[in-house]
């Protein structure tokens, strides 16, 4: 119930109520699932139900969501969520087989509808207001219907990004030409007040009035 609390009611705000619901259960609904099968074809008696399979769905969407955000450990140690729920799981397999079947079933439908909701979405970037131990954007998982784009409008943002490129291919030349003219600047500019202004080449006299209308 803690992890439950503390990971959960995050994962609620970013999402919504009805959303949460809808992910939590299919979590349960998962580990149902896989005692059932397990349990009549090929471990005959085998029985478990809990809410854990569901908690374990939270724990792996909270380690994509936020994989680098470091968490206290048994509120001692700090690690990154992702190891945090790859130990949990790890203490799951280390006990009765058959929480483990619940809880592996569990995380394994949430993490087929996660895929399945992120293929049809895209996954987005957004600050965590909420948190006060996350340095870095964090990822946030939304269904966005898919917008379909006409031929037109593919040609269209085709140039547009071509022309883009253009230009800024065009001022990065334009900065390196002149970054080269203010060097050659600095050269002639330093041989002057060695050996004067006579000592100028053609070229050199040249290229310093070009410079003074440029620069």
């Amino acid at each position: 119930m803690l992890i439950l609390w503390g990971f959960g009611s995050e994962i609620e705000q970013l999402w919504g109520t009805k959303n949460f619901y809808k992910y939590f259960f299919i979590g349960i609904f998962g580990g149902a699932i896989s005692i059932l099968i397990i349990g009549t074809f090929f471990l005959p008696g085998l029985y478990a139900f809990s809410p854990t399979a569901g908690i374990s769905a939270l724990l792996l969407a909270y380690a994509i969501l936020f994989p680098n955000r470091e968490v206290l450990f048994f509120f001692v140690l700090p690690l990154k969520m992702k190891w945090v729920v790859l130990i949990l799981f790890i203490f799951l397999a280390l006990a009765s087989y058959n929480q483990l079947i619940l809880n592996l079933g569990g995380a394994i439908f949430a993490g087929f509808y996660l895929y399945i909701v992120a293929k049809r979405g895209r996954l987005k970037d957004e600050y965590n207001r909420y948190s006060t131990r996350s340095s870095s954007q964090l990822n946030r998982i939304l269904y966005e219907p898919p917008t379909e784009i006409s031929w037109k409008e593919k040609i269209k943002n085709k140039i547009s990004e071509y022309k883009k490129k253009r230009r800024l291919e065009k001022k990065r030349l334009e900065i390196e030409r002149r970054i080269e003219m203010k060097e050659e600047l600095d050269r002639i500019l330093e041989k002057i007040s060695k050996e004067g202004m006579d000592s100028l080449t053609r070229e050199e006299k040249k290229f310093l009035d070009k410079a003074s209308k440029e620069l």
